[in-house]
This record gives structure tokens, C-alpha cells and sequence, in this order.
């Protein structure tokens, strides 16, 4: 009787794994992109052995990832997704088709990743164009492809658009251009607040830049109010403790 409950369960137990092998399969065939197997391969086939393997925890915890498995294959550190094929998939979009562009561009870095950000600048999509076609120049191994994808994007600009036009969050890179320029008298059409809502002056920027502090270095520029407007990773210091 012992015996013949153990082969139910085994049996039980294996034809699970064959219907669970088989989905994700399927899922993995017609749902993951290039990008999910260049960045993510070895994640992917980790998943796959331990939802085979363990699929009954899974038919318990996550009954719903065994009907779609999208969820599964998105890699979380400490409850927070890290999606890089995604990234990369919306940088590839973004260089191949970019958004419009008009005369006048809006930054607002929203969150540098460490801590919220609340300026709002404006510039002038010649003045970005010229000050990164002379990095470019200067030092043309330096140039990554957000560089090249945003410059495309500056020049083919419509002039006769007369609102700003938002450089987008997925060129986060843009903050060390941001950075460079905010600190130019002559770059900044315009700034301001978000938290306190406040017109910025270049005059009234306040810089809170980090020197020689051990781990990373920020530059940061705040409103007369202390709010962050910026805020630049720019080195990383590991420095020997005493004693």
C-alpha cells in the first residue's frame, strides 16, 4: 500500500515536472528577447532548473507564475527589480527611433539612485549639441552610445516646436552633461525648485559637492533651501581605516 502511494507521488511529482519544463520552455522561446538572453542567461536557466525541480513549492507560494512565468525571470535584489535587459531594450529603441525635439530641453533628474532630486533645468539644445560634438572632439574614446544617441537626437531638432521637450529617463547618463553645463553661467535657460517651487538663478545655486569622503563623492547643487537639484556621482574612495 506504502509502495504503491510512493509510485502515485513519484508519478505525481514527475509529470509536474514535465508540464512545468514544457511551459517554461514555450516562455522562453516566444517570450524572451535577445536582450533577455545577453544579459540574463545564466539567470534564466537557474530559474528553470529550480522551478522544474521545485515546482511544488512553487504550485503552493506562486501558483500564478506557474500560469505565467513572466515574473519569475525578473531578477530582484533586495525586493527591487533590476531589469537590465529592459534598459538596454529602451536605449536600443531610443537610438533607433528618438522622440521629438525642440529648440529648448527640459532635464529633471527625479532620483540620482541614492537620494531624490527635485531641479528642473532648461537649456538650449544648440548649446548641449556644441558642448558635446567639443567632448567628442576632445576625446573621442570617452563618447558611449547614450552620448551618440542623445547628440542624434539634438540634431534632428524641430525648431518650431515652443514647448521643452523632455530628454528621457532612460539616458540617465545625461546628469554628468547636466552637471557640467548647470554649473556654466551661460548654459541654463532656466531652473527651478520642484519641491519649493522656486525660480533658481545660476547666482543663487548652492554647491554641496563631496571632497575626499571615504565610499562615494557627489557633486550637488541645491536651491537657496537646501533642496538637491542635482545630485552627480563623480568618484568612488576606498580609504584604509585606521588602527
Amino acid at each position: 500500500m506504502l509502495m504503491h502511494v510512493l509510485d502515485v507521488l513519484m508519478y505525481a511529482y514527475l509529470t509536474g515536472v514535465l508540464v512545468v519544463a514544457l511551459r517554461l520552455i514555450w516562455h522562453m522561446v516566444f517570450k524572451l528577447d535577445r536582450y533577455d538572453w545577453h544579459y540574463n542567461k545564466s539567470y534564466i536557466w537557474m530559474i528553470f532548473i529550480l522551478d522544474v525541480l521545485l515546482w511544488p513549492i512553487l504550485l503552493i507560494k506562486k501558483s500564478e507564475n506557474l500560469i505565467d512565468p513572466s515574473e519569475s525571470f525578473k531578477q530582484e535584489i533586495m525586493g527591487v527589480v533590476i531589469d537590465k535587459p529592459g534598459q538596454m531594450r529602451e536605449l536600443d529603441r531610443l537610438r533607433k527611433n528618438p522622440p521629438p525635439c525642440g529648440p529648448i530641453i527640459r532635464y529633471r533628474q527625479g532620483d540620482s539612485g541614492y537620494e531624490e532630486v527635485y531641479g528642473e533645468f532648461l537649456f538650449s539644445a544648440e548649446v548641449v549639441e556644441a558642448r558635446l560634438v567639443k567632448r567628442q572632439q576632445k576625446d573621442p574614446a570617452q563618447t558611449d552610445d547614450v552620448e551618440e544617441a542623445v547628440l542624434n537626437w539634438l540634431r534632428q531638432r524641430d525648431n518650431t516646436l515652443t514647448e521643452p521637450t523632455d530628454v528621457p529617463d532612460a539616458w540617465w547618463k545625461f546628469q554628468h552633461v547636466a552637471d557640467d553645463l548647470v554649473r556654466k553661467d551661460n548654459a541654463v535657460v532656466g531652473s527651478r525648485c520642484m519641491k519649493c517651487g522656486k525660480e533658481v538663478s545660476f547666482n543663487e545655486l548652492v554647491r554641496k559637492d563631496d571632497r575626499g569622503r571615504p565610499g562615494w563623492n557627489f557633486n550637488r547643487l541645491a536651491c537657496p533651501e537646501s533642496h538637491n537639484l542635482l545630485s552627480v556621482e563623480v568618484m568612488h574612495l576606498l580609504l584604509r581605516s585606521k588602527g
